[in-house]
C-alpha cells in the first residue's frame, strides 16, 4: 500500500471547497475535525505560496462556531492558532464555554514562543472582561500590566476582593477618582 500524496490527504477539504457550502454540522465531528487538520495544512501551503485565504477562513468560521457548540473549545482555538486569528475566538465564546475556552487560553499560553504568549493572555484578558470575570481578569492584569479591571468593575464586593488579590501579591497602589468615584469607598479599598 502505497502512501497518500498531498492532494489525497487534502481530498475532504477540497471537495467542501468546490462543493455544498452549507452547514457542516450535519456531517459530524469526525468530519469537522478532519477538515480542521486539512485546513492547517493548506493554510500552511498558502502562506508560504502567498495565495488568498478567503475560501479557507470561512470555513474556519464555520469549524470555530461547530467546535465551540459542541464543547471543542480547544479544537476551536487549535485551529485558530493554526491559521493565525485568533481573534475570531471573541465573537464564538458564550457563557458556557468561556471558562473553558479561558483556561485552555492561559494554560497554552506558557508553550508560546515569543510574544504569542502575551497575544494569547491578552484575549484571555478581554474575555473575562466580556463576562465580568473580574477576578480572574485581575491574575491575568497583574502579567500584562493593566488597571482597566478596577475601571470596568463597578461591583464594590468584587473590588474588595480585587483588592485582597492585589495585598497578597504585594502589589501596592493610590487608588484616584477614577478606580473609585466615592470618597467612603476608596478609603475602603485603601485600608486593604
Amino acid at each position: 500500500m502505497s502512501a497518500p500524496g498531498d492532494e489525497e490527504e487534502l481530498e475532504s477539504l477540497r471537495y467542501r471547497l468546490l462543493g455544498s457550502k452549507g452547514d457542516i454540522s450535519s456531517w459530524g465531528h469526525e468530519y469537522v475535525r478532519n477538515l480542521a487538520g486539512q485546513i492547517a495544512k493548506e493554510y500552511a501551503k498558502r502562506q508560504t505560496a502567498d495565495t488568498p485565504i478567503d475560501d479557507l477562513l470561512e470555513l474556519v468560521q464555520q469549524i470555530v462556531a461547530f467546535h465551540m457548540k459542541h464543547n471543542g473549545e480547544t479544537e476551536a482555538v487549535d485551529l485558530l492558532m493554526e491559521v493565525e486569528y485568533l481573534d475570531m475566538l471573541i465573537e464564538h465564546v458564550d457563557r458556557t464555554n468561556f471558562k473553558r475556552t479561558c483556561l485552555y487560553l492561559t494554560s497554552s499560553a506558557r508553550y508560546l514562543p515569543g510574544t504569542d504568549d502575551m497575544l494569547v493572555l491578552e484575549l484571555a484578558f478581554s474575555i473575562y472582561l466580556k463576562f465580568e470575570e473580574y477576578t480572574n481578569a485581575l491574575q491575568l492584569a497583574l502579567v500584562l500590566d493593566k488597571r482597566q479591571v478596577f475601571t470596568s468593575c463597578n461591583d464594590m464586593l468584587q473590588k474588595k476582593q480585587c483588592c485582597y488579590i492585589l495585598a497578597r501579591h504585594g502589589v501596592t497602589f493610590e487608588l484616584d477618582e477614577e478606580l473609585a468615584p466615592i470618597e467612603e469607598d476608596r478609603e475602603i479599598l485603601q485600608d486593604i
